[in-house]
């Protein structure tokens, strides 16, 4: 599938849930409850079929994460980057530039909990602070 970008939207709360990906031109939104393809451009069936399956996969986890970023309050996240990341006994920790600390445990992705502990260390920040990227992994699981 590539190096996807992964966001949330939800112009409505009441319509729904929407989940976008997204490569250099090619986009797709994916409503999450229930799971259904809302629109694509340029990807091909199979990419569909295999970012579809990801989003039926994590489904409990987009919902959590969107449920901290927007209902917690957008102005107050977004406004703090993470500054460093780490992981350590069971847990990824970030550090961020409001001096928070905030951290989730490995074993609740089921990727992270399932991959040696030495490459789970090998977490890094990108996007300015605001996403996480296990490169490694990723080559793994996607070669």
């Amino acid at each position: 599938m590539g190096l996807s970008v992964f966001t949330f939207a939800a112009a409505k709360i009441t319509n729904g849930l929407i989940f976008h990906v997204g490569r250099g031109d090619y986009k797709a939104k994916f409503w999450l409850q229930p799971i259904a393809l809302a629109v694509s451009f340029g990807f091909a069936e199979p990419e569909l079929r295999d970012i579809q399956r990801l989003v039926e996969e994590h489904c409990d986890e987009l919902i959590e994460a969107f449920i901290f970023v927007f209902m917690a309050g957008v102005e107050e996240l977004t406004s703090s980057i993470a500054v460093r990341s780490w992981v350590e006994d069971g847990r990824v920790w970030l550090e961020l530039s409001d001096q928070r600390l905030i951290s989730f445990p490995v074993s609740k992705y089921r990727r992270l909990a399932g991959a040696p502990e030495e490459l789970v260390k090998k977490v890094q920040l990108r996007a300015q602070g605001r996403a996480l990227r296990w490169e490694e992994l990723e080559r793994r699981h996607l070669g």
